[in-house]
């Protein structure tokens, strides 16, 4: 399902602030880095060369970068979110 930069920054938020993290994040228009230590979390448009227009292809970029136990769980609980909202 296409969701909104708004959206996706939204349910990185509640998973983890659900996880009790608290990141740093830089707001830049639609594009949003979220920072844990060392893990980055940026939500952006996707470049409008791999965008589609209809309603239901995507429309953000997610990417969670780093390694080990805290991006493990940071991921899988995105992964988790946003399988609930489209199941």
């Amino acid at each position: 399902m296409g969701f909104s930069p708004a959206e996706v920054a939204a349910g990185v938020e509640a998973v983890l602030a659900a996880h009790g993290h608290t990141a740093a994040v830089d707001v830049e228009r639609e594009r949003r880095v979220y920072r844990v230590g060392e893990l980055r979390v940026t939500v952006k448009p996707l470049p409008s060369g791999r965008s589609a227009h209809g309603l239901f292809h995507p429309r953000t970029l997610l990417v969670v970068d780093g390694e080990g136990p805290l991006a493990d769980g940071v991921k899988a609980a995105i992964r988790l979110k946003f399988l609930r909202v489209t199941g």
